[in-house]
């Protein structure tokens, strides 16, 4: 297993399709995908499997707030690698990178049929749920948590 971290537009976009797959698959359907815009720029960690083309995982950040905020756009792990460290494993290179940084915090949300209990686990508090409308989605409760990092 290979982990690089990339700005690699392409890759961005794909850990994003591979995630609303996923989310197509526990919602009701053919949805529209999130669009990501040009700015703030994306950056990724994506884990490649031997001779694989796509990602077998990934997790897509960017800076807010002039850089204190550390925010995870999407997390993605295959079925394949679930259960097997992986979604910790690039958290903890997410937590590195945005300490290395100089971030204050990392941010990030999900759906109720993705993680939620996950977080809690890797040290993240959760902040807020909220049900709104999520283009794509419909109606959801979003969980929203957040890290506080060391100054």
């Amino acid at each position: 297993m290979k982990i690089i971290h990339t700005t690699d537009r392409n890759t961005v976009l794909a850990i994003r399709d591979l995630l609303h797959e996923f989310n197509l698959r526990k919602t009701d359907g053919k949805k529209p995908r999130p669009v990501i815009p040009d700015t703030p720029a994306r950056a990724a960690f994506a884990a490649y499997q031997d001779g694989e083309i796509l990602p077998s995982g990934g997790l897509v950040y960017h800076l807010e707030e002039n850089g204190r905020i550390f925010f995870v756009d999407f997390l993605w792990i295959s079925e394949a690698l679930r259960s097997h460290g992986m979604g910790a494993r690039l958290l903890a290179l997410a937590k590195e990178k945005a300490e290395s940084l100089g971030c204050e915090a990392i941010e990030l949300f999900t759906y109720f049929f993705q993680a939620p209990d996950f977080y809690p686990k890797m040290g993240y508090t959760l902040a807020r749920i909220e049900e709104k409308e999520i283009p794509g989605y419909g109606l959801s409760k979003v969980h929203y948590f957040s890290m506080k990092l060391k100054p």
